[in-house]
């Protein structure tokens, strides 16, 4: 049987649906809950929501002491950069640090293994990559409170913090910041 794994479905997905035409597999894969429903809609064929996850072993913690206060690892837009130097520079205020930018995944693992935070601001309501990776590297994230398709798979997770404004994550930090283990979990 042919199957096509679809990621990114938010952005590319008359892309995706020309392939899913030219090739017609038995089964199509999406990782954006959204995605599955508008390929299933428009193709008639059998499309499943399937989350993404993370590699266990690629993000263990690195550090007990987690000198980074916040990180976050992504392409970055007007609206996210706009979020971003905002928190940083409140956070500097309170001598938290804070990294954010593009890494490559060597790079991301070893930040968010030091991050006592990662701060998640995903494309659209879906759950993404930067969720389990953050969760698996021991770091709390930082999860928008729009994302109602993250709150019911994350629903009890003790490491995630919603969030609705930017003050709400200074807040939500500067709380924390007290504690130089917040969020480390034991990786067996």
């Amino acid at each position: 049987k042919d199957v096509q794994i679809c990621i990114d479905t938010h952005t590319v997905l008359e892309r995706l649906l020309q392939i899913s035409r030219a090739i017609l597999p038995d089964s199509i894969f999406c990782v954006q809950e959204r995605g599955a429903k508008e390929m299933a809609d428009v193709l008639h064929r059998n499309t499943v929501y399937l989350p993404l996850a993370a590699d266990k072993g690629m993000f263990m913690p690195v550090s007990t002491k987690r000198p980074i206060g916040v990180s976050f690892v992504g392409g970055i837009d007007d609206k996210r950069q706009e979020i971003l130097s905002f928190v940083q520079k409140e956070l500097a205020n309170r001598d938290i640090s804070m990294v954010y930018g593009e890494l490559d995944h060597q790079n991301m693992k070893y930040l968010y293994g030091m991050s006592k935070f990662v701060l998640n601001m995903a494309n659209s309501d879906d759950i993404n990559m930067r969720v389990w990776e953050s969760l698996i590297a021991g770091a709390k994230l930082l999860q928008p409170a729009t994302a109602s398709v993250a709150k019911d798979i994350l629903k009890n997770q003790e490491n995630v913090v919603y969030w609705k404004t930017p003050c709400d994550i200074i807040d939500i930090v500067r709380a924390n910041a007290l504690s130089a283990t917040t969020g480390i979990t034991q990786n067996e």
